[in-house]
């Protein structure tokens, strides 16, 4: 820990040398570099999307930062070729922080990856290495996107940022929502609705401490699978993106049970929001992808045997059985009972539309609004 934490110091010295240097190069007016974890995803995939639809290629050089490959002009961090970027590029946009070589002559657009329910940010518990690069995106923040006024209130406490940064603009993946191809997307990944009566997503987030996120009791627990078979029920689990799934789970066969991979997602060029609506149900445990279900008024159901110790361990900022809308379960028989419930009457639908007025100010357009907010001026007629 200690040669981790001395290794982080010397990263983040280097990178303040290199943003100092990067202060006195002139920047190109026209250059966007675009940031996400995993690579091309999230709300910079769709920012990007809607500039290349509306044809903004060619007045931008649109450039993705990546480790491997991604859709378009790329290229490879910590490359020759990054080098130049990073030092020439006017504008940043990023889903999970400022990079902390941004200098003051750059724009950096903070697009976050999620609404907030954890504790999070000056709002949490910190080590160093997290309160640094908190601090960076704080200073260096130009422009955070927000959903809501609500939400905006939220960042500011958060990030400790001004409002006047914050954009009410939704969030571009948002978009993905509503999606009138959500059938055909689906598809693609093997996800077919036409052949069952219900499909749910399990989407488990990612705990800090461990990196077990309790998927394998779930999706091996003998009542579940037999109640899957027996109802006609496809469970479709995505693990988080930083969770390492036991190796045996990949080999993990069942009619009623698919493991979607991230790879698939990419492999694709997919975001999960692009067929987000074939699903009935969500469950999740502290993912505020619940949010977005509210959005578009899918069911969610909370499985949460390890609420005590994430309590313990991360927190939150809001009361989960005051916050959340939907069954809170803390084992396996408390969620079939739960399936069984939702399926029939659907009794938090009114506290998930009260959740989608409260956090969704902007629900539509998203990408476009922050495209309006930030690179009008090479818009012309292209957005009418």
């Amino acid at each position: 820990m200690i040669r981790s934490n001395f290794t982080f110091l010397i990263y983040f010295i280097c990178t303040q040398g290199v943003s100092f240097i990067s202060n006195i190069i002139p920047k190109i007016d026209n250059k966007v570099l675009f940031f996400s974890s995993p690579d091309y995803s999230d709300n910079a995939k769709y920012i990007y999307e809607k500039m290349i639809e509306l044809k903004l290629n060619k007045k931008l050089d649109l450039v993705w930062v990546v480790h491997s490959r991604a859709k378009g002009n790329f290229v490879r961090r910590r490359s020759l070729k990054y080098c130049f970027h990073i030092l020439t590029a006017k504008y940043i946009i990023a889903t999970h922080g400022v990079p902390y070589w941004k200098s003051r002559n750059q724009i950096a657009i903070f697009t976050e990856h999620g609404l907030p329910f954890k504790a999070s940010g000056y709002l949490s518990k910190m080590p160093l290495r997290r309160r640094l690069s908190l601090h960076n995106t704080s200073k260096k923040t130009n422009y955070l996107l927000s959903t809501s006024r609500f939400h905006s209130f939220l960042l500011a406490a958060i990030y400790r940022v001004n409002l006047d940064k914050i954009l009410i603009t939704g969030f571009p993946r948002q978009d993905g929502l509503f999606s009138k191809n959500a059938q055909e997307m689906a598809k693609k990944i093997g996800v077919n609705k036409d052949k069952f009566s219900k499909i749910i997503l399990y989407v488990p987030t990612f705990r800090d401490w461990s990196n077990d996120d309790l998927a394998s009791v779930v999706l091996t627990n003998d009542k579940l699978l037999n109640y899957l078979q027996e109802m006609n029920v496809l469970l479709v689990y995505k693990p988080h993106k930083n969770v390492i799934v036991d190796g045996s789970l990949y080999d993990f066969n069942h009619p009623n049970v698919m493991i979607l991979k991230n790879m698939n997602l990419i492999d694709n060029e997919l975001h999960l929001y692009e067929f987000f609506s074939v699903f009935d149900l969500v469950i999740t445990d502290y993912s505020s992808i619940f949010y977005e279900s509210s959005l578009i008024d899918v069911p969610i159901i909370f499985y949460m045997p390890d609420i005590h110790a994430y309590s313990m361990n991360r927190g939150f900022l809001f009361n989960p059985k005051k916050w959340l809308p939907g069954h809170i379960t803390k084992n396996l028989d408390e969620l079939l009972c739960a399936l069984n419930e939702v399926f029939k009457s659907d009794p938090y639908k009114q506290k998930r539309i009260r959740m989608k007025e409260l956090m969704f100010d902007k629900q539509k357009n998203c990408s476009l609004n922050v495209i309006t907010a930030i690179f009008h001026k090479y818009l012309g007629g292209s957005s009418k």
